[in-house]
């Protein structure tokens, strides 16, 4: 995670240096975010969601900074290229093209390329909540050290169901065999315990009891756990992979992690230095139309 996190870090470090230095040979290259009416609208009725009421002049301003922080987050890390070295991104983008153009025979990689080059990596919601959550922890001030018996995190819950092909069974034909399940399954609108019956014997029955993020992964992989992250509720995901071969994924309810399981641990707090300087770079315009 923290290598990850170097490119973004490195560039909010020296990036009020450069800047200073940059604006007195060249102006800086400011890029719009316009706010259309139809997003200001979605931004007073998310409020009204969560507050039971309309906001008020002052609250409507923040909330619009912290929907145009959150773009600027977003662009910064498409610019630094996050989204091209992500492995949840990868196999969101290859599972939106395997839903979109079932009939495809084409390798994950040519997948992923063409969605690329359909603009998913700019569009899809998963990705930019993805790109978001790295952005904001890598913007987020650093706490200090918690000693050792304060340290355990309250470990995310969640509860699937997951239709397995095994790759010792099916070998070669087993990618072709799970897009063939997925399209089963989506076209037939079938309930989780209708499907029970087209998973391979595995040493995990179809529907786990929920568990915790750990407990999931110690089971079919931190692959397949990271593949989760952000998707759907309720609807049939995949193919996602494990150690065992690929799975259709119900995902019936879940639980995000919890805070330290101490009091008086704060979180993370906004870094408004870092956002300072990516701010330098961005004008936010509310457009009347």
């Amino acid at each position: 995670m923290v290598s990850a996190l170097k490119p973004l870090l490195v560039f909010l470090a020296v990036g009020g240096l450069l800047f200073t230095i940059e604006r007195q040979w060249n102006p800086p290259e400011i890029e719009t975010i316009v706010i259309l009416a139809t997003e200001l609208e979605e931004i007073r009725r998310e409020w009204r969601k969560q507050m039971g009421r309309a906001p008020t002049e002052s609250e409507l301003e923040a909330a619009i900074q912290t929907y145009g922080d959150d773009e600027m987050l977003f662009r910064e890390a498409l610019r630094l290229g996050w989204d091209q070295n992500d492995p949840v991104i990868y196999r969101r983008l290859v599972q939106n093209m395997r839903f979109l153009e079932p009939e495809l025979r084409l390798s994950h990689a040519e997948l992923y390329q063409k969605a690329r080059a359909l603009g998913m990596h700019r569009t899809d919601i998963v990705v930019r909540r993805r790109l978001l959550q790295r952005a904001r922890a890598a913007t987020a001030k650093p706490l200090p050290p918690l000693p050792v018996h304060q340290a355990g995190n309250a470990s995310g819950q969640v509860h699937v169901t997951q239709i397995f092909l095994s790759r010792d069974k099916r070998g070669e034909a087993l990618e072709t065999d799970a897009t063939m399940l997925l399209e089963k399954l989506r076209g037939e609108n079938l309930a989780p315990q209708a499907a029970h019956e087209l998973s391979d014997p595995s040493l995990y029955k179809p529907d786990q009891p929920k568990l915790t993020e750990r407990k999931l992964a110690s089971r079919f992989g931190q692959g397949f756990l990271d593949a989760l992250a952000g998707a759907e509720l309720n609807t049939w995901i995949g193919p996602v992979a494990s150690a065992y071969g690929l799975h259709a994924v119900w995902i019936h309810e879940r639980k995000e992690s919890g805070p330290p399981n101490v009091t008086r641990i704060p979180n993370s707090p906004r870094n408004d230095q870092a956002l300072a300087a990516i701010r330098q770079r961005y004008r936010v315009e509310v457009s009347a139309e």
